[in-house]
């Protein structure tokens, strides 16, 4: 489901309506910077693309109840970011298809996928794609 969010940015998110219409959201991707490639009609200087692939430091790091995780991709392939626990299971994953070359912010509310809070402690997210992968840890205490 897309919505706008924060001064009218494009979110991409899992929400709900409230009565007033309003839609209401708690985990969801930004997008700071996004890049689309067109190439120039008449010109034969080459429109430069980011060239980095990385999963940024979560912030607040230790958070409560949510935390924003930046990352960037060098260019639209398959990829997801996934937060795992200590003991290596998926708590939660975001699908990055159809995403492109850019920069952007997931926003983690601290729920696993079934909407339940998770408890205290320490855990893992893990970005891959186009068979890349980077690894940050995360600290959440309540």
């Amino acid at each position: 489901m897309a919505f706008n969010g924060f001064a009218g940015q494009p979110t991409l998110g899992t929400g709900t309506l409230a009565e007033s219409g309003t839609m209401i959201s708690t985990t969801y991707i930004r997008a700071v910077r996004q890049y689309l490639y067109s190439p120039p009609i008449n010109s034969d200087q080459p429109i430069a693309l980011p060239a980095r692939f990385e999963l940024g430091q979560n912030f607040p790091n230790p958070f409560n109840p949510s935390t924003v995780i930046p990352f960037a991709l060098d260019k639209s392939a398959q990829g997801q970011i996934a937060i795992y626990n200590l003991t290596g299971q998926i708590v939660r994953s975001f699908d990055l298809h159809g995403y492109a070359a850019g920069e952007y912010q997931l926003v983690w509310d601290g729920k696993n996928s079934n909407g339940f809070a998770v408890p205290s402690g320490q855990y893992f997210a893990r970005l891959s794609h186009d068979a890349r992968v980077q690894v940050r840890k995360l600290t959440l205490i309540k």
